[in-house]
Parts: C-alpha cells; structure tokens; sequence
C-alpha cells in the first residue's frame, strides 16, 4: 500500500509538470506567473496542474501515515514535507527554465545585453 502512494505522488508530479510544459508550448513567449492563472491557459492545463498538485499531496500525506503508524518514534511529518517538495520541484525548475528562456530571447531580439 505504500508504494502506491508514492506511485500516486509521482504521477501527480508528473501530471503538474505536463500541465506547466503544455502550456509553455501553446503560448511560446509568455513568461509562467506563480501567483495567477496565466493568460491563454486552457481549462485543461489547468486541470492537469491542479490533478497533480492534489495526487502529489494525497501520496505523500497518505505514505506519511502508513508509515508513522508502523514505525514507533517520531512522526513522518517532516520527511512528508520533504517529499511534497522533492515531487513540485521538478515542475518549478522546468517553469523557471522556460521562464529565463523566454527573458534571455526578450533581450537578444530587443539587442541589450
């Protein structure tokens, strides 16, 4: 039952990832906000990057309980957070990647430095 959730918090990160990837890809130039739904963002990618942010922390809580429950000592909690982390990491890279992409082009076609 444990690795099921971890097979759920990877898919999930898997999922956020692609939501992030396909909207890079529809809208090439427009630089991914954090704190808003981007502009021209379709329903479905919003979608997928809300699946992946719901199976990332459902994965990683649930195996946090399996396995504190088991294991006498302290509490999983931090290693949960850890985790939710290690799984969203890849998709903030992969925007922070498109992101510089976009700003580096922004610069040379503009001809600053």
């Amino acid at each position: 039952m444990e690795t099921l959730w971890i097979v759920l918090a990877v898919i999930g990160a898997a999922c956020y990832a692609g939501g992030v990837i396909a909207y890079a890809r529809s809208n090439p130039g427009t630089v991914i906000p954090w704190s808003k739904q981007p502009e021209g963002e379709k329903p479905w990618m919003a979608v997928l990057r809300g699946i992946g942010i719901v199976l990332v922390l459902l994965g990683v809580v649930m195996w946090a309980i399996t396995r504190s429950a088991t294991w006498e000592g302290p509490g999983l909690g931090w290693l949960a957070g850890l985790l939710i982390v290690a799984f969203l990491l890849p998709a903030a890279i992969v925007i922070m990647v498109v992101n510089s992409r976009i700003s580096r082009n922004e610069k040379e076609r503009h001809g600053r430095p």
